[in-house]
């Protein structure tokens, strides 16, 4: 995620370890990515899932288990170890005033007034029974608006007034929403599975297709473990014959407290190889 004040030049990156147990996660540059230097943490590290940068040496993450932290001088701090849970933040936005947002799986989200230093649910609770049909992947703000989907990417939730009330909009969207971005005078801009975009000019009450609307996959492999999936065959059909597929993994296997890590890994490094040759 590039740095909102510095431009592309600096920036941090979030990179998934090759195992659960790996310490560096987190990366940064000051040369529009053409070196990384590592960032250090001053505990045990979290698997970060994403983040938000001010500059080059400040900044939020947000991992695994409801785990967050801050950057800060170049080094990361734990602010909040991971919890008991299989959920997940995933995104983070803060502006130039410190007012900010966290938000992730089960529709969870979290403000702040302060740059991140501390963290408090929204005034307003979100409607009912949300946290069971909506994981939020990513948000957006400006001002006391926040917009915020993820999956389904159907479901767009906003605020205008700071987390004091919500709306629950549709979106002509197949699959998830995978990045927002808030654009001049009421704009935003959403993209999603299948290249999929989506665009709102009025501060998110309404949305309208750019591209590939109705978009949908042609095959759904469910898959129980990793190890034994037909990769070939999915390779195949999505490359070589360009039908669009999901691949989902319901569960993994956890015996012992460390396989919460490492099967959030494993997961998250299949996800991403999948994407490339095609699959959503």
């Amino acid at each position: 995620f590039p740095s909102h004040d510095k431009g592309l030049e600096e920036a941090i990156a979030v990179t998934l370890p090759d195992t659960a147990r790996d310490n560096s996660t987190l990366f940064r540059s000051g040369d529009g990515g053409q070196s990384w230097t590592p960032i250090l943490s001053d505990q045990g590290v979290p698997l970060w899932t994403g983040g938000w940068s001010s500059s080059l040496g400040q900044g939020v993450v947000v991992g695994t288990h409801q785990s967050l932290g801050t950057v800060v001088s170049g080094e990361s701090v734990v602010l909040q170890e991971p919890r008991a849970t299989l959920r997940s933040f995933r995104s983070a936005v803060i502006d130039g005033e410190g007012r900010g947002w966290v938000a992730g799986d089960g529709a969870t989200l979290l403000q702040t007034a302060d740059f991140g230093v501390s963290w408090a649910a929204p005034e307003q609770e979100l409607p009912s029974g949300l946290a069971d049909v909506l994981d939020v992947r990513c948000l957006a703000q400006r001002g006391d608006v926040m917009i915020a989907s993820g999956d389904p990417g159907a479901m767009v939730l906003r605020t205008e007034d700071a987390g004091k009330s919500w709306q629950i909009v549709e979106a002509d969207v197949r699959g998830q929403i995978h990045r927002i971005r808030a654009l001049p005078d009421r704009g935003f801009l959403a993209i999603g599975s299948f290249g999929q975009i989506i665009k709102s000019d009025d501060d998110g009450l309404s949305w309208r297709v750019v591209r590939n609307a109705g978009y949908h996959c042609g095959i759904l492999s469910l898959v129980t473990q990793l190890e034994q999936s037909p990769w070939a065959l999915t390779s195949a059909l999505t490359t070589d014959r360009g039908i669009r597929s999901v691949v989902l993994q319901p569960s993994v296997r956890l015996t012992e407290p460390q396989d919460y890590a490492a099967g959030i890994c494993q997961g998250e490094r299949a996800l991403s190889a999948l994407t490339l040759v095609g699959v959503s």
